[in-house]
């Protein structure tokens, strides 16, 4: 065990000191990403998902649509479209890939998030980016052992027909708290791929 270091009168003098005249800062909340200024860009429809197992009628929503089971703090989440490689599924899922966006939601509301969901998809379908991260969080202050965020971002993804696949990220990028997010490309240009 460390022991503890005792700082001296006179450094602790000098410090107060050097602090006196600091002010503290009147807000410390820090924009989840950054707002880049972009082109407006048609958002995508959004479309029933199709789910990984059978479901009962008592997971479907109104209108047909499917609604996941609530899942615990703990719980990790695992969702991908049919067709997908497994190839790429198991680096997706280990992974094994280069995040080109983040999306932290930590001290949002349900609805601040799902806002913040639709631009931040938005914005990654029109920088053709593939690999993502989103961050819920792990719902700790939660009255109820079923996370808000967590859940709604699982129903809310899965409506998303750029969304191929998501699932919950490895402990150093956040674990059972943040979700990786696979998305499509948009299609290249024929013109533009004969050019090349």
């Amino acid at each position: 065990m460390k022991r503890k270091t005792r700082i001296s009168s006179s450094d602790a003098a000098l410090f107060r000191q050097e602090v006196k005249q600091a002010n503290p800062l009147k807000q410390d909340k820090v924009t989840p990403y950054r707002h880049l200024p972009t082109a407006q860009v048609k958002r995508a429809p959004r479309v029933d998902a199709l789910p990984l197992h059978s479901e009962s009628e008592s997971t479907m929503g109104a209108g047909g649509r499917f609604i996941p089971d609530p899942v615990e703090a703990s719980e990790a989440l695992l969702f991908h479209r049919p067709g997908l490689q497994r190839s790429l599924l198991r680096k997706f899922q280990r992974g094994k890939f280069t995040l080109e966006a983040e999306l932290d939601l930590h001290g949002m509301t349900v609805t601040e998030a799902e806002h913040c969901i639709e631009e931040f998809l938005s914005e990654c379908r029109q920088r053709n980016i593939r690999f993502a991260v989103i961050i819920h969080g792990k719902g700790h202050r939660a009255s109820t052992p079923y996370p808000a965020l967590k859940n709604s971002v699982n129903h809310w993804l899965r409506a998303y027909h750029e969304v191929l696949a998501f699932c919950s990220a490895r402990p150093a990028d956040g674990g059972t708290g943040a979700l990786y997010v696979l998305l499509k490309t948009a299609p290249r240009d024929d013109a533009s791929a004969r050019d090349q």
